[in-house]
């Protein structure tokens, strides 16, 4: 079908004289209609000889051109009604905020990567911070204590004598230098891994490799009674203490106001972080990441390692109690042993205001102190030492009846086999009397057991060897 040019100039000029002159749309319409009703239009002709091509050719005839183009309204003339709009109409609008499933999931996806991606910020993070303070231990304390035991010229503070000697210093801090050297390898693995860092990338390997040098915490771990008790003995060194002073405080940053022995104590730690690190970061990982299987992997021997290293790491936790006691009490006769262990704690009653302490060895009361204290000790609670009993020493306790108080009261014998003095008797009063004397019995029996065996091996002497106790390093 072809119209002739003629038609479509004389169309489009019959319908810009319709829409340019508003004035005559009411006559342009009534002619329209008149017309209509004597020419059929385009689109009553289509719609019913939709197959004849003669009754088409006949429509588009240059007089009903203007009549057929008339009933197009213009676009100032279209108005709409959206009262009257169908609902049905506008139901697209309610798919505009629609997430069908595979959005879904790209979008779970995507909140997961973000995760692993935070969690793997931690894991740098953490470890940053723990080597800067594995080198502040090194540099500010164990390379200066070792320098002063090689050079006997050594100047502190106008003296001659050097803080401590090279034997003390090595017992002091172990195998941290080992420590130092894995970590930073460690972290170094992490940060070129880090700057090739792709949604694929894996970490497991690094993690596996540190796994396999976990015989050096096991050392350091084993050695650290032995560093407790050299740095106690060492305190009655004014030397040795006074380097410590200065060196503490000349820390800053972060690591103001802490002392070498919470220094000594960070890489104790350690395995329980990675094990934590790594955990999160395997429930962070999808299950179709190349690294998923090695993750659940490398987090079994992280937490089998952990729970291996649960005792020892327990009777540090303990030591350092040993410690928190010890540096609470005033004028007690006694120092830190590297086997004492701490056992049970009782705080002051209403009748007798006395703490008692029970250790693996012994018993000490002491008193809450009134003193005024001073700017370093504000902070901390302190106790006056009135006594201790040896548990060698103790020849019967009993719990005593009741009178009428709500706590009860456990009398303890003491007699000394080394000394004619005769046997003495303490009373004590506590809310829980059974208990006191339940524990007390069980550490009075480990004790004799101890006993036992240390008779046992002095019957049979071992060969002389080098290993060293901490008697050697009292001064």
């Amino acid at each position: 079908m072809s119209i002739s040019p003629a038609l479509a100039l004389h169309s489009f000029s019959s319908l810009e004289k319709k829409s340019g002159s508003s004035t005559t749309t009411s006559n342009n319409s009534s002619s329209s209609k008149a017309s209509s009703s004597k020419q059929p239009s385009i689109r009553s002709n289509v719609s019913t000889n939709t197959g004849d091509s003669n009754s088409i050719n006949d429509s588009l005839s240059p007089a009903g051109t203007s009549s057929t183009f008339a009933d197009v309204p213009s676009r100032t003339s279209v108005v709409i009604n959206y009262q009257n709009v169908n609902t049905d109409q506008l139901a697209i609008l309610d798919d505009l905020g629609y997430v069908d499933d595979d959005d879904k999931g790209l979008l779970d996806y995507e909140a997961q990567h973000r995760k692993r991606h935070h969690i793997i910020e931690q894991i740098h993070q953490s470890e940053k911070a723990y080597c800067e303070a594995l080198d502040l231990i090194m540099t500010q304390f164990y390379k200066p204590l070792m320098a002063g035991a090689k050079n006997n010229s050594f100047d502190l503070l106008g003296t001659r004598k050097p803080p401590c000697t090279e034997r003390e210093a090595q017992c002091l801090f172990g195998n941290m230098k080992q420590i130092q050297v894995l970590q930073h390898q460690f972290l170094t693995s992490l940060e070129d891994r880090l700057r090739i860092w792709g949604p694929t990338q894996i970490l497991t390997d690094i993690f596996q490799t540190w796994h396999q040098s976990i015989q050096v915490y096991v050392s350091y771990f084993e050695n650290y009674r032995l560093a407790i008790a050299t740095h106690e003995q060492l305190q009655k060194y004014q030397p040795f203490k006074k380097f410590i002073e200065n060196a503490q405080n000349e820390l800053t940053g972060v690591h103001q106001g802490k002392t070498l022995l919470s220094l000594l104590q960070v890489p104790a730690g350690c395995p329980s972080r990675y094990t934590q690190l790594v955990s999160k970061l395997y429930e962070a990982t999808p299950p179709l990441h190349p690294d998923y299987t090695n993750l659940r992997s490398c987090r079994r021997q992280f937490i089998s390692t952990t729970e291996k290293l649960k005792p020892t790491l327990q009777s540090m936790d303990n030591m350092d109690q040993v410690v928190l006691v010890h540096q609470a009490l005033t004028g007690a006769p006694f120092t830190i042993k590297a086997h004492r262990r701490f056992i049970l704690h009782q705080p002051p009653t209403r009748l007798e205001p006395r703490t008692i302490i029970l250790f693996s060895d012994m018993i000490v009361l002491a008193r809450p102190s009134t003193n005024t204290l001073t700017r370093k000790q504000s902070n901390k609670s302190t106790l006056q030492y009135k006594n201790h009993i040896d548990l060698d020493h103790i020849a019967r306790i009993v719990v005593l009846p009741g009178d009428g108080e709500p706590a009860g009261a456990i009398q303890i014998t003491v007699f000394d086999h080394d000394t004619d003095i005769a046997p003495t008797i303490h009373v004590l009063r506590t809310p829980q009397p059974h208990d006191w004397v339940k524990v007390i019995t069980k550490a009075m029996e480990k004790r004799a057991h101890l006993r036992q065996q240390n008779n046992r091996k002095e019957q049979h002497p071992l060969p002389v060897t080098s290993f060293m106790t901490p008697i050697q390093l009292w001064r």
